[in-house]
């Protein structure tokens, strides 16, 4: 059992489970369990529908939660030790499809209720797998670690170089990387704080011409 399935089991002595329900990115999906049976899934074509969960998770570490932008992980162990002289279970499913990146669904699950109480949604990374164990590392979707910026500078003056693809000028002088020597405006790669007004204020021409009008009676 889980360290975090014993610090919430409950006082009747009914023990929890780890349920977890893996889609990977090519679209197949996996059942583990810390002891076998048929549980409702979360993943899957018929969500809700009862399937037959592996045995494979022998433990998990209490996930780590925040109220910041700092990202909850968690470890999780499944055994390498069952299948035949030729091939091992786990390690066979791990050979035949792609686990990183995969979406995870981690429940404990009270089977005197039928309930989750707790539910974590979030993602694997890399696994790591040795004769024994395959060890794997689940993280919540909100990482901002993972997050690709934009990787130029913010300034006013042009990111690309001078006659590059990028810049698709085709002009024989160089231009200093700025708005107003840009030969190609629409590929400039700069942040436009100055706006000038090119537009001319013009008068419109109208009658000079005094009229009285006088209402009749």
């Amino acid at each position: 059992m889980s360290n975090l399935a014993q610090a919430l089991q409950p006082l009747d002595g009914i023990a929890l489970i780890v349920l977890m329900d893996v889609l990977t990115q090519a679209g197949n999906y996996h059942y583990w369990a810390e002891a076998p049976g048929s549980f409702p899934c979360v993943f899957g074509t018929e969500p809700g529908a009862s399937v037959v969960y592996k045995p494979w998770i022998l433990a998990s570490q209490q996930f780590r939660f925040t109220r910041s932008l700092q990202t909850d992980t968690s470890e999780i162990q499944l055994e390498n030790l069952s299948g035949d002289t030729l091939r091992r279970s786990v390690a066979t499913v791990f050979a035949n499809d792609e686990f990183t990146g995969a979406q995870i669904c981690y429940r404990l699950w009270r089977m005197s209720a039928e309930e989750s109480l707790l539910t974590f949604i979030g993602k694997l990374t890399e696994p790591i797998i040795d004769e024994v164990l395959v060890h794997l590392k689940a993280a919540c979707w909100n990482d901002p670690n993972n997050v690709e910026a934009m990787p130029y500078i913010f300034s006013e003056s042009c990111q690309w170089f001078f006659g590059s693809a990028q810049c698709g000028s085709t002009s024989s002088t160089p231009c200093s990387n700025s708005l107003s020597t840009c030969s190609a405006v629409e590929r400039f790669c700069g942040i436009i704080s100055r706006v000038t007004d090119y537009q001319q204020e013009t008068i419109t021409s109208s009658s000079t011409k005094l009229v009285n009008r006088v209402p009749k009676f």
